[in-house]
C-alpha cells in the first residue's frame, strides 16, 4: 500500500508542475524586519506603540508579527525589533499596501515617528520548513470535521473553500466535477435535495513536501427533502477514498483531486428482453 501511495504522490507531483512554476515565480518564505532606535528613555514607548501597531495588523486579518526588545548589548543597537514571516513576497507586499492604506494603522505609524532616533527595514528569503506530518495530520483531520458538518449544514460556500481552484472532485457513477466553481455550483444544487451526512475517517496521510495523500474511509446518508427531484430515494453508502492535498502559496492546505470509491455491491445488469 505504501508503494501505491508513493506513486500516487509522484503523479500528483507530475501533474502539478504547472501550479508548482507558478508558485516558485512567488517565491519561497520571505521575512520582514523593522529595527526602532529609540529616543533617549523612550524605549518603553517604542515597545508599546509596535504592540499597538500589532494589534491593528490582527483586526485586519494580518499576521501580527514578532515584537523583540533589546535586553543587553551596545546603545548603537536598536532597542525594539518587530518580525515576520510571510509565504513569499507578494503575500508580503499585499500585507504592506493594506496596512498602509488603514488610516488606523498609519496614525499609530505617525505617534511612533517622534519616538524613535531611526528605523531599518530589512527584507529576507527564508529557507522553507518543510511540514510535519503529524502537523498535516491535524490539519486534514480539521478539514474533514469542518467538511461533514458543512455538507449536512449546505454551507456550501466554506465547502468550496477546502478545495484548490483547479481541484476535480470525482462522486461515484458521476462524471468529474473539474474545479472549485464547478464543485461549488453542483453542490449548490444537491444540498437543495436534502440532507447529507457524511462521516470521513482518515486511515493515513502520506506527506512528500507540498504534497499529500489521504487514504480513508467513508459512509453516507442521504435523506430526500422537499426540494429533491421526482424519484429521487433515500440512499446509503460507504467505501473508501484517497484524497490528493497541497500546500498552496497562501500556506493553506486545499484538495487537488478527491476520489470516493463505493464498496457497495452493485445489482445485476437488467436482462435483455
Amino acid at each position: 500500500m505504501r508503494r501505491i501511495i508513493a506513486v500516487l504522490i509522484a503523479i500528483a507531483a507530475a501533474t502539478a508542475g504547472s501550479t508548482a512554476q507558478s508558485d516558485s515565480k512567488l517565491g519561497g518564505p520571505t521575512v520582514i524586519q523593522v529595527a526602532y532606535y529609540a529616543q533617549p528613555g523612550k524605549a518603553n514607548d517604542v515597545f508599546a506603540q509596535r504592540q499597538r501597531a500589532s494589534d491593528v495588523l490582527e483586526k485586519l486579518g494580518l499576521p501580527r508579527g514578532r515584537i523583540l526588545r533589546r535586553s543587553s548589548g551596545s546603545a548603537k543597537d536598536p532597542d525594539v525589533m518587530w518580525e515576520c514571516e510571510y509565504p513569499n513576497a507578494v503575500a508580503l507586499d499585499g500585507a504592506l499596501k493594506a496596512a498602509t492604506s488603514n488610516a488606523e494603522f498609519e496614525d499609530v505609524r505617525k505617534q511612533m515617528e517622534p519616538l524613535i532616533r531611526k528605523g531599518e527595514k530589512r527584507v529576507w528569503e527564508a529557507q522553507p520548513t518543510l511540514p510535519r506530518s503529524a502537523d498535516v495530520r491535524a490539519i486534514v483531520d480539521r478539514h474533514n470535521a469542518d467538511a461533514t458538518h458543512w455538507y449536512a449544514a449546505g454551507d456550501v460556500d466554506s465547502l468550496a473553500s477546502i478545495f484548490a481552484a483547479d481541484a476535480w472532485q470525482m462522486p461515484p457513477n458521476h462524471d468529474p466535477l473539474v474545479g472549485r466553481e464547478a464543485i461549488r455550483a453542483f453542490w449548490r444544487q444537491a444540498v437543495t435535495w436534502g440532507k447529507w451526512d457524511f462521516k470521513l475517517e482518515a486511515q493515513s496521510v502520506d506527506v512528500s513536501g507540498s504534497m499529500a495523500v489521504e487514504r480513508g474511509k467513508y459512509s453516507l446518508r442521504f435523506r430526500p427533502g422537499t426540494g429533491a427531484p421526482a424519484g429521487m430515494h433515500s440512499s446509503e453508502d460507504h467505501g473508501n477514498y484517497l484524497v490528493y492535498w497541497r500546500l498552496d502559496s497562501d500556506g493553506q492546505w486545499r484538495i487537488v483531486a478527491d476520489a470516493p470509491v463505493s464498496a457497495v455491491t452493485m445489482g445485476p445488469p437488467p436482462r435483455r428482453s
